[in-house]
């Protein structure tokens, strides 16, 4: 190098882009290091505004996707619960409704006997009441099967748990 000729001192940075005021001041800083060589920093070029702003939107739609994602996923997961539970309470309905029917058709002259949970309706107003149906044996007279039907509505407001529980004969 002749006498004439300033050193050059190459920096190369990586990552995030350094403003030129930065460098300005990083050139001053050098004069203070008594070195007599000029400064040439290379980096990458900064991301435009463009680009900056497709980087953010596509961040953002991301994101977006994810929370979406997320909510109906735990949408999913309750709405399972939720069914789940139902589904548990139905087979509980059922195992209950057995039962009564066994027990039931032991005691009294029952053919065939069914017992679930009814919506009943007068137009305006809707109500549930548990209600049994029978189908009494042929041979039971009219006065023994109101008597075994008084029995049976007894006996269904203890194992059902309701004082409103209606009996209903089929034939």
């Amino acid at each position: 190098m002749d006498d004439g000729e300033k050193a050059i001192l190459n920096v190369n940075l990586s990552g995030d882009y350094v403003e030129p005021d930065s460098l300005a001041a990083l050139r001053e800083r050098l004069l203070g290091y008594n070195l007599a060589c000029d400064l040439k920093i290379i980096q990458p070029q900064p991301i435009g505004f463009k680009e900056q702003r497709l980087a953010a939107l596509k961040t953002d739609i991301i994101s977006e996707l994810y929370e979406n994602s997320h909510r109906t996923i735990e949408t999913k997961d309750d709405e399972i619960a939720v069914l789940k539970s139902e589904i548990k309470k139905l087979v509980q309905s059922q195992e209950a409704s057995n039962l009564i029917t066994k027990l039931a058709k032991t005691q009294y002259d029952i053919e065939e006997m069914a017992v679930d949970i009814l919506v009943y309706s007068d137009g305006e107003k809707q109500d549930t009441i548990p209600t049994a149906l029978v189908d009494w044996k042929s041979k039971l007279s009219g006065s023994k099967r109101k008597e075994q039907e008084i029995k049976l509505l007894e006996l269904l407001k203890v194992q059902l748990n309701s004082e409103n529980v209606r009996v209903i004969e089929i034939k």
